[in-house]
C-alpha cells in the first residue's frame, strides 16, 4: 500500500523523449514483475504546417486501447488551441483506478492539468489517497510548478532528456519504493 502523498516525477514532454523514456520504464518495471497501469498521451498521424498534432489520443498503458483525448480547434479552444473531450479523462481515471496495480502511469500532464483542469483532479486523488499504486506522474517542463508545487516532494524524479542508465535508476528507484525499500 502506497502511502498518501508518495509519487515519482518524471519531467519533460514528448520532444525531450517522454514517449521513449516511459517505454523503457514500463518495459523495466513489468520485467521486474510490476504491475503497471494508467495512460500515456498520444500525438495523431496528422499535423498542422508547424507540425504540431491535430489531434491527441489517450492510450491504456496495459491494454493498449486508445480513446480521442483532444482535436485542433481555433474557434472554442480549451487550451493551445485544442478542444478536449471530457469522456476522455473520465475512461483514464477508470484505467487508473484498476485493481492490483503496483504502478500508475499518469502520462502527459500540461497546461491543462497546470489550469485545474483535465486531469488535474485524478492527480490530486492518486497522490493524496491511500492506494496500492504508486502514481508516476509525466509532466511537462511548461507546467510543472503549477502541478508540483501543491504535492510533497517525489519519492522519486527523472529530468528528461535523459540517458538510458539514467531511466533504468530511475525505474529502481521507483521499484525499491513501490517494494516498501529506502530510495
Amino acid at each position: 500500500m502506497s502511502a498518501p502523498g508518495r509519487w515519482a516525477a518524471l519531467v519533460g514532454g514528448s520532444r525531450e523523449g517522454r514517449d521513449g523514456a516511459i517505454d523503457a520504464l514500463i518495459s523495466q518495471w513489468r520485467t521486474d514483475g510490476l504491475v503497471v497501469g494508467g495512460f500515456r498521451s498520444c500525438d495523431g498521424d496528422d499535423r498542422d504546417e508547424q507540425g504540431k498534432p491535430l489531434s491527441m489520443f489517450l492510450q491504456d498503458v496495459s491494454t493498449g486501447a486508445r480513446v480521442p483525448l483532444a482535436v485542433t480547434d481555433p474557434t472554442t479552444p480549451d487550451v493551445c488551441s485544442y478542444r478536449f473531450d471530457e469522456a476522455a479523462f473520465a475512461t483514464a481515471r477508470r484505467w487508473c483506478e484498476t485493481a492490483g496495480l503496483d504502478v500508475v502511469v499518469l502520462g502527459g500532464l500540461g497546461p491543462l492539468e497546470a489550469a485545474g483542469r483535465g486531469h488535474a483532479s485524478l492527480v490530486r486523488a492518486v497522490v493524496t489517497q491511500p492506494s496500492a499504486a504508486l502514481p508516476v506522474l509525466a509532466i511537462r517542463r511548461d507546467a510543472l510548478a503549477a502541478i508540483a508545487l501543491s504535492l510533497p516532494d517525489p519519492v522519486a524524479d527523472l529530468e528528461l532528456p535523459a540517458s538510458s542508465g539514467t531511466v533504468a535508476a530511475f525505474a529502481r528507484q521507483v521499484e525499491r519504493a513501490v517494494r516498501g525499500q529506502s530510495v
